[in-house]
């Protein structure tokens, strides 16, 4: 066959060509979507993005810096590795105290009280095992070291804040 003068067009090798290539790209691309569907599946949970974690230690970092000192005791609770009880200021029945429990698997629970009444409670599902407790910076002050443990036992979070304040 001729090929009347002007006119373009592929030639069938070319496009067997083209459809070639194109057939190895997206092989390709198969092969690595399959690739990362089982890296997904083995990586439960990327905690560093995970919001209920961000916000867990992002709240406690702020009662932290505007707490005036860490209370051993207040009402029912008394300070441990699952406890935190942060003292936020004011006097007597003015008194504002932040309680931190973590106590229950995957759970992260923040008790607000005015008084001796509570004000306020708010609370963090999914999230990993928390614990808490003292940080000395020599003699110059102290402050509260935040740990997270995924159910592993591997560190997620290790975090040392300090007051503000006093």
């Amino acid at each position: 066959m001729s090929r009347a003068r002007g006119t373009r067009g592929f030639t069938l090798v070319e496009m067997v060509v083209a459809l070639a290539v194109f057939g190895v790209l997206i092989l390709i691309m198969a092969v690595l979507e399959h690739h990362l569907a089982q890296v997904e599946r083995r990586v439960k949970l990327d905690w560093f993005t995970h919001p209920e974690l961000l916000a867990v230690v992002s709240r406690v970092r702020s009662d932290i810096l505007e707490s005036e000192r860490v209370m051993e005791s207040f009402g029912e609770w008394s300070e441990d590795a699952s406890t935190l009880i942060l003292s936020m200021g004011g006097e007597g029945s003015g008194r504002r105290v932040v309680v931190y429990d973590f106590s229950e698997s995957g759970l992260a629970r923040r008790y607000e009280f005015s008084g001796s009444s509570l004000d306020s409670t708010w609370t963090a599902n999914g999230v990993p095992r928390f614990e808490v407790g003292a940080y000395q910076f020599g003699s110059t002050g102290s402050g509260v070291a935040l740990r997270a443990l995924d159910q592993e036992g591997r560190l997620v979070i290790d975090r040392i804040f300090a007051p503000r304040k006093g």
